[in-house]
């Protein structure tokens, strides 16, 4: 026990323990002088001391980290294949147009070919390039 405590300040249990018998046959019951210096080193190197790089990178590449990864990985990629994208859409509406036009009514069949006859008739009604565009060259 430390040298001015009073035996009646401490409780039973206390008094008993074998761990303050054991301070009492203890021959230097004082801390060394450089025992608080010493202690405040340690705790600073301990709290300085961080990890490398190399272990922050190992704790990072554990094999259940890389699986997860690859799986993100391929998940991104099946998304990105399969997503619906909007030119699909555009090529779709560009194709029903393209139909559009060329299935032409025969009504506007008949338009065209009238004019034809008019312009075999009197080629100075049109240009030239009007012609080649009822031909369809």
């Amino acid at each position: 026990m430390p040298p001015n405590r009073n035996e009646q300040e401490t409780p039973i249990k206390e008094q008993d323990d074998p761990v303050w018998h054991l301070l009492e046959k203890a021959s230097k019951k004082e801390a060394s002088a450089f025992f608080a210096r010493n202690i405040m080193r340690e705790t600073r190197l301990h709290a300085k001391h961080s990890p490398s790089l190399f272990f922050r990178l190992q704790s990072l590449l554990t094999s259940k980290r890389i699986a997860s990864l690859a799986c993100v990985c391929i998940l991104a990629i099946a998304a990105f294949e399969f997503w619906p994208s909007d030119k699909s859409v555009e090529t779709v509406d560009s194709i029903n147009q393209e139909n559009q036009i060329t299935s032409a009514s025969p009504l506007s069949e008949l338009l065209i070919e009238e004019s034809l006859n008019v312009a075999a008739e009197d080629p100075s009604i049109y240009t030239r390039d009007e012609i080649v565009a009822m031909i369809g060259f």
